[in-house]
């Protein structure tokens, strides 16, 4: 019987294979939430309709997306869902909390969002930390998918364990012992890697300085790191739609020297947020039920663009989050179809279509695109 060691190498044709954000997309992992039966033994009945609604609603935008997907020829894998979300005790529903002996972890997120985790780059696929008690064991639902990944050849690499307390509120505060970072904070462009500030530079970054530097080191010398001079995930503010085309909302002097040569879409709003989701939001039991216990779900979607978060199929096609008639105006300008995609439930979520999507392999080679 061969041991673990030789089956981890079974292969040296690594099915991961990323160098861009818009190389020609041949493999991706869209998210899933919890199903709607997640919610059964909430009590409330609005808010558990309301929940299970999302949840149902959500899936059905994923298959839609992954169907959208398979109709460019690209494959589509799927994560697990591993935790079982609420519990029954003295008669009525709970949120479960589990003990893993090491941590215990508490409303643990659905992989929605496989981006944030997890960076691939040429044939690594790095798993990362974040600090957030519900993050904790998110890997966990891409377990099976990367082990598979990595019997056939890919380089897996995971993040170590940091000294995580719940009771540590901000990045900052794990500055000097913690190794933490968010994936989605990165976007790749052959060989230069953009990121915004670890939390120790920066009020509100998702990382630490030694988090960066881990993943500098797992990436090699020969890849060039650009620090974008802002906070959290980079996917909100900045697209990279092929070589010399960007889309952002920042102003361009505040890009990185090397990006400022580019041609700019300039976005200039997030839009209005629709009115069923600003009607859900000041309803009473959505602040004291979802802020209460899944704060680490929802997010700051107030400070999103989701006209940037965007995911490419190619240099010529990037898949649009709804349908910005300005946007695909200014897009088609230049040669490039924008394609719309409804993810209805993305203000909820606080997670475009770049967030809840994973490229696993995009062809071509490593490009220098700033030579």
């Amino acid at each position: 019987m061969k041991n673990e060691e030789s089956m981890m190498t079974l292969s040296t044709d690594s099915p991961v294979r990323v160098f861009s954000e818009f190389q020609p997309l041949e493999e991706v992992v869209v998210g899933r939430a919890y199903a709607p039966e997640a919610f059964d033994l909430v009590e409330d009945p609005e808010l558990r309709s309301m929940l299970q609604r999302i949840m149902r609603e959500t899936e059905e935008d994923n298959q839609a997306l992954a169907a959208l997907f398979e109709k460019h020829d690209v494959k589509v894998r799927r994560p697990e869902l591993i935790f079982d979300l609420m519990e029954e005790k003295n008669g009525a529903g709970q949120f479960k909390t589990m003990d893993l002996g090491t941590w215990k972890c508490q409303n643990p997120n659905p992989p929605v969002w496989p981006r944030d985790l997890t960076v691939t780059y040429g044939d690594k696929i790095l798993s990362t930390y974040s600090r957030a008690m519900s993050r904790w064991c998110e890997g966990q639902s891409f377990y099976s998918l990367f082990y598979e990944y990595a019997r056939r050849g890919a380089d897996w690499r995971s993040m170590p364990p940091p000294l995580l307390s719940g009771k540590r509120k901000t990045y900052a505060a794990y500055e000097g012992d913690s190794i933490l970072f968010h994936a989605a904070n990165i976007l790749r462009c052959g060989k230069d890697i953009f990121h915004t500030l670890p939390g120790g530079e920066a009020e509100g970054g998702k990382g630490t300085r030694a988090g960066i530097d881990w993943i500098r080191r797992q990436l090699g010398p020969d890849v060039r790191f650009n620090a974008v001079q802002k906070h959290g995930h980079l996917d909100g503010k900045l697209a990279l739609i092929r070589p010399g085309l960007l889309m952002s909302w920042l102003p361009k002097d505040q890009l990185p020297e090397k990006l400022r040569s580019w041609d700019m879409i300039q976005l200039h709003t997030q839009g209005k947020m629709p009115e069923d989701f600003l009607r859900l939001r000041g309803q009473r039991y959505y602040k004291e039920f979802i802020k209460g216990w899944l704060t680490e779900w929802i997010g700051y979607v107030d400070e999103t663009y989701f006209d940037v978060n965007v995911t490419s199929l190619n240099e010529s096609q990037v898949i649009l989050n709804g349908r910005n008639d300005w946007l695909i105006g200014e897009l088609e300008k230049r040669g490039v179809e924008g394609i719309p995609f409804d993810f209805r439930h993305r203000y909820f979520w606080d997670g475009g279509l770049h967030c809840i999507t994973l490229d696993v392999r995009r062809s071509g080679d490593c490009e220098d695109y700033f030579s």
